[in-house]
């Protein structure tokens, strides 16, 4: 691996599809949140859930 691809691979942040965060421990009890806001084919970071998970919890109900 060149020094390029090495710094280019430790800046990528890994990123799951909405059925392996489902499935993950990390958000047992945000399962049912995880089915709404994520899109079906999406992959995101854990960092990226969590953030979307406490701004959907925070916001104001009608």
């Amino acid at each position: 691996m060149t020094e390029k691809e090495t710094k280019s691979t430790a800046n990528k942040k890994a990123v799951f599809s909405k059925e392996q965060l489902i499935k993950s421990n990390s958000f047992a009890q945000y399962r049912d949140l995880l089915t709404v806001i994520i899109q079906d084919n999406e992959k995101i970071s854990k960092d990226e859930a969590k953030k979307r998970i406490e701004t959907f919890l925070k916001r104001r109900v009608k």
